[in-house]
């Protein structure tokens, strides 16, 4: 199940009072709209951290590299590489992770239980025509 943000339960409280009969049906929908907008413009407002900046560079850093090897590597084969033998296991899981979600890499168990992480080929369909 999503989580539900605030929005989307304020937009959920807005649709029940506009589906029943309540006095100050115009204040509590006006009340609710307010509360909307001030979370749209929290949300426009935001600006990465320096760590997330720094991470952001990191994920760039790790797509290049993948895309340079002929298959799938470990976390401990990318630590051996100069670029990212600073950063702990935990940080590059973490943030091999997050590129996963993304669906920008694949990550597999092999046949020893270790994890492996590569880069998503992208398949082209080509329409007969």
């Amino acid at each position: 199940m999503k989580k539900l943000t605030k929005k989307t339960q304020f937009e959920m409280v807005m649709e029940v009072i506009n589906t029943t009969e309540i006095e100050n049906k115009k204040e509590l929908t006006d009340f609710l709209k307010n509360e909307i907008e001030l979370l749209e413009k929290k949300s426009e407002n935001k600006k990465l951290t320096k760590a997330q900046i720094e991470n952001e560079e990191i994920k760039e850093e790790l797509i290049k590299h993948l895309k340079t090897l002929n298959g799938s590597v470990s976390i401990a084969t990318l630590q051996k590489n100069d670029k990212f033998s600073t950063y702990s296991n935990q940080k590059l899981s973490a943030l091999l992770n997050q590129l996963v979600k993304s669906e920008e890499v694949v990550k597999t168990v092999g046949n020893d239980k270790k994890t492996v992480f590569g880069i998503v080929k992208k398949v082209e369909t080509i329409k007969e025509v």
